[in-house]
C-alpha cells in the first residue's frame, strides 16, 4: 500500500503521518520526503537541472509504488507528485504538468495507494508559518490553494481525500482518512 500526503507548507502533513506510521508500526513502512531543489541554484541554468532532476526523482517515486505493491509493503510519501505540478510554475519556472503523465504510465499500479491532500484558508496557513514556506504572500498562498485543489481533480489515483484542516484537530484529520486506508488494507477498495 502506498499513501502520498500532499498539501500546503503548515497543513499539517506531517503529523498526520506520523499518525500514520505509527498506525503502521509493526509492518515497518517507508517514508519518502521530497527532493530538495534548492541548491540546484549553483548551475548555470538551474531551471533546466531542476526539472531534469525533478523528472528522475518522481519517476523513482513511481517506480518505489510499483515495487511497494509488488512486495506487498507500505511506502508513505511526505508530499509527493502533486507539490511539483503546483510548485515548479511558482517559483522553479517550469512546467510540473508531466507529473500526470507519470501516473497515466503507472495507472494499474495506482490502485493499493491513496492520495490525501490537506488545505486550509490562506491565513490560517500564513499565521502558523514556520519561516520555510516556499511564500507568506496571501496572493501567492490562494494560489498555491487553488492550484493544490486543480491537482487533486486532475489526478487519476482512484481512492484521494481532499481535507479542508480548518477547524480540525490533527486526530479529525486522522479519524477522516485511517477508514480509507483500512479499506484499502483489506482489500474492501
Amino acid at each position: 500500500m502506498n499513501i502520498i500526503v500532499e498539501g500546503l507548507d503548515n497543513s499539517g502533513k506531517g503529523s498526520l503521518i506520523k499518525n500514520i506510521q505509527d498506525y503502521f508500526y509493526f509492518r515497518n513502512p517507508i517514508t519518502v520526503k521530497p527532493v530538495q531543489v534548492l541548491y540546484y541554484s549553483n548551475f548555470k541554468t538551474p531551471t533546466e537541472y531542476s526539472r531534469d532532476i525533478s523528472k528522475i526523482h518522481y519517476k523513482n517515486g513511481f517506480d518505489l509504488i510499483k515495487h511497494s505493491v509488488h512486495h506487498n509493503s507500505h511506502t508513505i510519501f511526505d508530499r509527493f507528485h502533486l507539490g511539483e505540478y503546483v510548485y515548479s510554475p511558482m517559483y522553479r519556472k517550469y512546467n510540473g504538468d508531466y507529473v500526470f503523465d507519470l501516473e497515466l504510465k503507472n495507472q494499474k499500479f495506482l490502485s493499493r495507494t491513496v492520495l490525501i491532500v490537506l488545505i486550509d484558508s490562506a491565513e490560517n496557513l500564513i499565521a502558523r508559518d514556520d519561516g520555510l514556506s516556499h511564500s507568506t504572500n496571501l496572493a501567492k498562498k490562494r494560489l498555491e490553494i487553488q492550484s493544490f485543489a486543480t491537482a487533486y481533480d486532475l489526478s487519476i489515483i482512484p481512492n484521494k481525500m481532499l481535507i479542508n484542516v480548518n477547524g480540525k484537530t490533527i486526530q479529525d484529520v486522522y479519524n477522516k482518512v485511517l477508514p480509507m486506508i483500512q479499506k484499502i488494507e483489506l482489500g474492501e477498495l
